[in-house]
């Protein structure tokens, strides 16, 4: 199995690094900067924006948290400088959690990642001969939601959003002028893409973690003490999910997801981490480097961007919005917005900091 494994990641680095670049996303605007008409069943990289400024001032969530103090020093001498903490949310990933293989909101590009690691591990491991946790019902389409169906299986693809360069040259550059903490997330590129991590299927190895995390208090994703319904359960993150809902079951996926890019330890699926730095800034807190987790307001929320006609508020998991909105297409995409802490380097020499 870890020959296996081995050979996977050999050959999906290798594909990603020589295939063509992914085609991107309809801009949604047209050669004069004029928004056009948005379809129904794909998301353009302008929705994406405006999703994001949708509720900006809520889901940046911006603060001052500090000082800090730097050592500048010229051939004309020394002097200390000040630069603002401040901690605020970037919208850094597109979670897109798919159910019917031929509806993806983020086609092209989506698209593309999908049959790129379908392509390399139905080379090795063929998806009929997989048998394991992961193993679930894919729909066959048609519009249904899947309800009354417990066990259902989702694919997932989160890459660097594409709208991120417009959010960070608008809302960045307004705020800063006080303090803004660059994200170092790459638009397009993939962190994660299901198709091509077989243990998404096979779910072996995270069937193992999931028996540690059952001892925990804090694997099932609302329940309990929560005050929220059960949605499912963070281990194993796999893409088999026990719920009636689709579209419960798509956050539970979602949250999964945002997990395996995230923590810092040994990951058991073919992933990216996300970046842990901010440009040159100096971050506090493991922000943004934090495990992301559910219902940890702390570290990221998570934003439904389809289905279209959601309230694009950011929530973490198992919150849900009044009216649960649920896809036609059995897609779900939501936007992962981290957060950060940070100050602007204005020295030399990092002497220390006040934090209010």
């Amino acid at each position: 199995m870890k020959k296996i494994k081995l050979s996977l990641i050999a050959l999906f680095i290798s594909n990603l690094a020589f295939a063509e670049s992914p085609p991107p996303l309809d801009s949604g605007v047209d050669d004069n900067g004029v928004p056009t008409a948005p379809s129904d069943s794909t998301l353009s990289i302008f929705e994406l924006y405006q999703d994001s400024m949708a509720n900006s001032f809520a889901c940046t969530n911006y603060s001052v948290d500090g000082i800090c103090y730097w050592l500048k020093c010229t051939w004309l001498g020394c002097s200390v400088k000040t630069s603002m903490i401040v901690s605020h949310y970037n919208p850094d990933v597109t979670i897109e959690v798919i159910q019917t293989e031929n509806e993806l909101p983020l086609s092209p590009v989506s698209e593309f990642f999908h049959d790129l690691g379908k392509n390399i591990t139905e080379a090795i491991i063929p998806e009929s001969s997989v048998f394991g946790l992961g193993q679930g019902l894919r729909s066959a389409g048609g519009g249904t939601r899947n309800k009354g169906v417990p066990k259902q299986f989702h694919d997932a693809i989160a890459m660097g959003n594409p709208a991120l360069p417009l959010y960070e040259s608008t809302v960045g550059s307004i705020m800063g002028t006080v303090g803004w903490c660059d994200s170092d997330v790459s638009p397009y590129q993939p962190y994660f893409v299901s198709t091509g991590s077989p243990e998404w299927r096979t779910g072996y190895l995270e069937g193992v973690l999931a028996l540690v995390e059952m001892a925990s208090l804090t694997n099932a994703i609302g329940g309990g003490l929560s005050g929220y319904p059960k949605w499912g359960d963070l281990y194993p993150r796999i893409g088999t999910a026990y719920q009636v809902d689709n579209s419960k079951s798509a956050g539970t996926v979602a949250s999964r997801v945002a997990n395996i890019i995230s923590s810092p330890k040994l990951s058991l699926h073919i992933s990216k981490k996300l970046p842990m730095t901010s440009g040159s800034n100096r971050t506090f807190n493991m922000l943004p480097g934090r495990e992301i987790r559910h219902n940890d307001k702390e570290t990221a929320y998570f934003q439904q961007n389809f289905p279209k006609d959601g309230d694009k508020k950011c929530r973490v998991f198992p919150q849900q919005q009044l009216k649960r909105i649920h896809s036609d297409s059995q897609s779900y995409v939501e936007t992962l917005w981290r957060r950060y802490q940070c100050c602007e380097p204005k020295g030399q020499t990092y002497l220390g900091a006040t934090h209010f």
